[in-house]
Parts: structure tokens; sequence; C-alpha cells
């Protein structure tokens, strides 16, 4: 597909014979110069490359798309041979590292117009649409992405986000579900639950509690603003320092080291509980689970449990209750898993 090759940094190297086609891209096409279908699909596959290895714009690839019809056209077969890439062996011998390691972040941008979607594997999706490229997981599964500027952004079980931005700026929203985003190169905006979080170094985790944001900054600072024009009201939060945003009111508050493990363990596919009640375990439990657990029994709600266990799959959860406390755990006929003794 690549006449030149994409190396683990993302780095496009070619040779002598793919500079002509540099040269000509983003030449307007004219009736007296349209370039043959085998030049059309060669520029296709360099455009590929370049946005992919972020040396294009936006713009630039917008005008070489609208330049003539075709050209969309062989952008749209070129961008589904690249899908095949993660299925099938590639015909050229680009290293199993670079095949996984290149990103599809400036791909998705460019692929707007065309309304495609991308599956980037784990159940989460990569598509575009009115001007953002977005993301999403379904429940029970996570997906880490490289996006522009240099973001990583890691989301959770059943979370949605939506990106838009270039090589030195970035706006995230997020739309569902939680989200952790890491910065180093260039200043990040999220905007979520009518609040604007601005991170230029660090690391946060933003998760939505229905209309409020629970951002914890995990490295670095950030400072956090009402998404409402005219608005005064921003605070200044520092590593290991969470706050519960609205439109209304900030609430900032210290954490322990206990309150960060249990934040930031779900990356690794983990819950940590260190003193949390019975319920809460559940309620964090269930975000993973398409197969639900409730209590039945109200007096084991408040019960104060510890542990670390894995997201992927309940069961060791529910043995070390049953092992610990005499806790039961029965499947009704709707397939819900009650708790009671």
């Amino acid at each position: 597909l690549l006449r030149g090759r994409i190396d683990g940094s993302c780095n496009l190297r070619y040779g002598a014979s793919t500079k002509r086609l540099f040269h000509n891209i983003g030449h307007k096409v004219t009736s007296e110069d349209k370039p043959s279908w085998d030049e059309l699909k060669d520029q296709a596959s360099m455009w590929l490359a370049r946005l992919d290895s972020g040396t294009a714009s936006r713009e630039e690839f917008e005008a070489w798309r609208s330049a003539d019809p075709r050209h969309a056209v062989a952008f749209a077969q070129a961008a589904h041979v690249l899908q095949q890439l993660d299925r099938v062996k590639p015909a050229y011998k680009l290293r199993e590292k670079d095949v996984k390691t290149s990103s599809r972040r400036h791909l998705l941008l460019a692929l707007g117009g065309l309304g495609a979607a991308v599956s980037v594997g784990g159940g989460a999706y990569l598509a575009m649409g009115g001007g953002r490229a977005h993301a999403s997981t379904q429940i029970g599964q996570k997906q880490t992405l490289s996006l522009p500027a240099g973001v990583s952004a890691s989301l959770n079980t059943d979370s949605r986000i939506q990106w838009a931005g270039a090589k030195d700026r970035l706006d995230v929203w997020l739309r569902r579900g939680e989200l952790l985003l890491a910065s180093g190169v260039a200043p990040v905006r999220l905007f979520a639950a009518d609040s604007v979080v601005t991170l230029v170094q660090g690391k946060i985790n933003a998760r939505l509690r229905g209309g409020l944001l629970d951002l914890t900054v995990l490295s670095g600072d950030c400072t956090v603003s009402r998404d409402s024009a005219g608005a005064e009201k921003t605070a200044t939060i520092s590593a290991n320092q969470a706050v519960l945003a609205s439109a209304d009111q900030q609430v900032v508050r210290s954490l322990d080291q206990a309150d960060v493990r249990f934040v930031s363990a779900w990356p690794k596919d983990e819950l940590v509980f260190e003193g949390q009640t019975l319920g809460t375990a559940i309620a964090e439990y269930n975000r993973y689970l398409n197969q639900k657990i409730v209590i039945a029994d109200p007096s084991l709600s408040d019960l104060r449990i510890g542990g670390r266990f894995t997201t992927r799959d309940a069961k060791p959860f529910l043995n070390a209750l049953h092992a610990g406390f005499g806790i039961n755990a029965v499947t009704d006929g709707e397939g819900t898993i009650a708790l009671s003794k």
C-alpha cells in the first residue's frame, strides 16, 4: 500500500520515487492535466501516510480531495485496504510493530466527508462526523488512542469521546463514561458536563456522573472553568487533587493514595477496593458487566471491603465475598446476580 514506510515513531520515510507525488499533492486537476487511475491510487496512499504521520494538514488534504471527485473515490479505496492490515498479513513487509503503532488519528479526521467508520479492536470504534472524530467503547471494553498534538487518551467501559485539532492544539469532548487523558506536548482542552478543563502537561482522569464532572489530577496541574460565555470562576487543580464540577459549582478535594489507586486502577483492567462499601464496589463492578449485580439484603450495602480484582470477570470477586463474609450470589431467571446471606 505504501511505497515508503512508517517507522515506530510515526515518521514517514520515502525514497526518490515518491518525491514526485509530494510535489504534485494539492495540485488543482484540470481537464488537460488529469492523472491516471494508478497515479491517483499512489497519491491516495501517500495521503494516508502523510495524514497518519502528521506531516499533512486537513486543509491540504481537503484541497486535494475536492479538486477531483476521483480523488475521494481513490482515497476511500485506499482507506479500505488500510483497514485490512489488522486482519491479514500485509503484502508489503511492514514490521508488525509498525502496523500496530502507526496511528489512525489523521486518517479518521480526513475520512469525515466520506462518512467512514473504522474498527480499532476491543469493541471500540473511530469515526468522523460533523467535523469531529470520535471513538467509543462498549460495556466491559476499553481502548487507548493516540490523538493529535501528542495526546494519549484511554477510554473506559461504555465511554464516548470526540476530538478536533492539529499538531499544536486539541479539543476533546467527553460525551459518556470515563477518560484518562495525558498530554506532554501541547495544550488540550476537555469539555465535559458544562466545564472546560485546560491541561498543558500532565495526566487527568475524567468521569461523568450524571450532570457532574468528577476530575482527578494524577500528575501536573490543570484549570477548570465553566463552559459558558463570560464565565469567570476558574479553579486550579494539582496532582493528587480532584474536583466535582458542574455549571454552578466546583468542589475541590485532596486525595490520599488509596483514593488515587482506586481511580487509576481501571487502565490495568483492575478494581482496587480499600475500605469502600459493598454498595460502592457493586456500582463500580456493574459498569463492566452486562449481567448486573444487585444487593438483595440491604444490610450488606454498608459492609466495608478490600481487595484487588479484575474487571474482566466478576467470579473471583463473588467468590471472595462468599469466602470472607458468607455472602451468596444467586442468578435469577432474568440474568441478574443477587447477593444475600
